[in-house]
């Protein structure tokens, strides 16, 4: 079972931590943000991994994207390169729990629980290509 879950939450993207109960430990992603993590190295892969009410998880060009489809006009996102090393980390600490779960996958990114922690994957790319997110952290993108 995982310890993570993802939802819309009024207008948030949100990936909750469910390992503490009565502790407010997640990620969101909030409405009306352009942001990007990493270098531009672009691939063909392209699809829709997840779609919520007015958020989408897609693979654009090989890129990981959060799209915010709510806040119009305007282009409004998260998106995560691909192949930019082992580099970007939220958090960190102890494992609490050993397991590995799989919550969303596309062409080229998984979206998953690797020993408790919250791993957006890029699993084409040569080496450890990885968004990671420890449990117990309060983190707004």
């Amino acid at each position: 079972m995982s310890h993570w879950n993802v939802s819309q939450e009024t207008k948030y993207l949100v990936f909750r931590d469910t390992s503490t109960p009565n502790k407010d430990f997640r990620v969101a992603f909030f409405p009306g943000v352009y942001k990007d993590f990493g270098t531009p190295r672009f691939g063909h892969e392209t699809g829709l991994i997840k779609q919520f009410a007015d958020w989408a998880i897609n693979e654009e060009n090989g890129v990981l994207v959060y799209r915010d489809l709510f806040t119009r006009p305007g282009d409004f996102r998260y998106a995560f390169y691909p192949a930019n090393g082992n580099t970007h980390n939220w958090g960190g600490g102890a494992v609490l729990y050993n397991e590995s779960e799989i919550l969303f996958s596309g062409k080229r990114w998984n979206i998953a629980v690797e020993t408790g922690i919250l791993v957006f994957r890029d699993t084409l790319s040569a080496g450890d290509n990885r968004y990671a997110f420890w449990p117990g952290q309060y983190t707004d993108m």
